[in-house]
């Protein structure tokens, strides 16, 4: 929590940029907001000498930018701002520390306090405090065309008495429709099953237009076509019902992803075969947690062949430790590679409401890739093969086509999601 709310000050930076103008656009936002944050900090002792230090190098990025405006390409261009946050980030960072640091224990303390009362307290009052909606209240749906005449469609759901809107491109919500009827068994549930989805998305985002959607990000569908045809790979072990490109796939709410084909949390997933592919949300935490699951699988499954493709940010500074575990200390990595930044595509976690030409955005990052296999499934999916580390470089990149494969035969049982639903979304 610490690293990604520090990694947002001064501003959330040089992101999801299409071409040179929004890295222009993403250093002036970036230059305004420090210069902003320098001239309200709070004067603390100590801190003169590295606010002074800290506007010397905003000074030098200043004028560097305004002598050089029009004269760089897009990589010469991302090397100087990359050298220069490398100089002024850490400053700015170090005066922000103790504000920070206030927040993560506050957070915590908040999260305890309530994980206790969900655990305690009358869920029905609890849910009325924190404004969670019943769902199976009434929904009505009307789809038409989006203002903005950029191709998406708007679903327009309202809740009982009260206006909520929840977005939709036409795109997913024919998506939804395929994984629902795939799924579950009562098609008068599709409309308000949809809206939950939606709403708790949105909740899990966040209200503002782009925050959270990092959280979703998946690897473009080259990628998955490339594994699903070289490695078999059919489910994805971290996953929602918006994002996915395979039908089956492990999620975080189970209570609505369920009736669009969600097999629950990774970490309650136990296969004793098969191969997956694993790119969890890039939180460290989530991250060190799935390496030990993996691990652990991977020594129950025995001579049952078992594989998992992973990708995580190539973070290094500091190392983040699944990559340090993985890289250094995991007898079951047989493969590990590197795709540079800027030189991939990831499809943004709100490609739900966006036009096509709004899904893919440059990865800021380096990815690390990883395959975790026991001896069995090394040999049946072989990633030392010569030549399928640069065919999966290079289509990490294209876009390919966003609808889900057809599913070849799995150790999943058919009905495993409907059993959930039954159980789990309309008792």
């Amino acid at each position: 929590m610490k690293r990604e709310l520090t990694e947002n000050i001064p501003c959330n930076k040089f992101k999801h940029h299409r071409n040179i103008q929004d890295i222009w656009n993403n250093i002036k936002t970036y230059t305004f907001s420090a210069s902003s944050f320098l001239g309200g900090h709070p004067r603390k002792d100590g801190d003169e000498e590295t606010i002074e230090k800290a506007k010397t190098v905003l000074a030098d990025l200043v004028k560097w930018t305004e002598t050089n405006s029009v004269s760089l390409v897009e990589a010469a261009l991302l090397e100087h701002c990359t050298s220069m946050r490398a100089r002024l980030d850490p400053l700015l960072h170090s005066l922000c520390s103790p504000t920070v640091d206030s927040i993560c224990a506050e957070m915590v303390d908040l999260a305890d306090e309530y994980a206790k009362r969900l655990l305690y307290e009358d869920p029905k009052a609890l849910a009325k405090e924190l404004f969670l909606w019943d769902s199976k209240a009434e929904v009505s749906v009307v789809v038409r065309p989006h203002r903005s005449m950029n191709g998406i469609k708007e679903l327009i759901m309202k809740y009982d008495q009260s206006e909520d809107v929840q977005q939709l491109n036409q795109t997913h919500l024919t998506k939804l429709k395929e994984l629902f009827n795939l799924h579950c068994t009562k098609p008068e549930a599709f409309e308000s099953s949809v809206w939950c989805l939606l709403r708790r998305y949105k909740s899990f985002f966040g209200l503002d237009r782009f925050e959270g959607f990092g959280l979703q990000a998946a690897l473009p569908p080259g990628a998955f076509q490339m594994l699903h045809n070289e490695f078999s790979v059919s489910i994805e072990s971290f996953a929602s019902p918006l994002n996915c490109y395979f039908t089956r796939y492990c999620s975080a709410f189970i209570d609505t992803d369920a009736p669009f084909g969600s097999l629950g949390s990774f970490y309650n997933f136990k296969p004793k075969s098969g191969s997956f592919e694993a790119n969890p949300p890039f939180t460290e935490e989530l991250m060190e947690l799935m390496v030990s699951h993996i691990e652990q699988l991977l020594t129950d499954a025995g001579d049952s062949p078992l594989s998992f493709a992973i990708f995580i940010p190539e973070w290094l500074d500091p190392p983040t430790p699944a990559l340090v575990k993985m890289r250094d200390n995991c007898k079951f990595t047989t493969r590990e590679f590197v795709i540079g930044e800027n030189a991939h595509k990831y499809v943004s976690g709100g490609q739900h409401n966006a036009a096509p030409h709004q899904r893919m955005y440059n990865a800021v990052h380096g990815t690390h890739v990883f395959f975790l296999q026991n001896e069995a499934g090394k040999q049946k999916w072989d990633p030392t093969v010569q030549g399928k580390e640069q065919r999966l470089a290079n289509v990490a990149h294209t876009s390919g086509s966003p609808r889900p494969l057809p599913l070849p035969p799995s150790f999943v049982s058919p009905s495993l999601t409907r059993e959930l639903m039954d159980e789990i979304t309309f008792t």
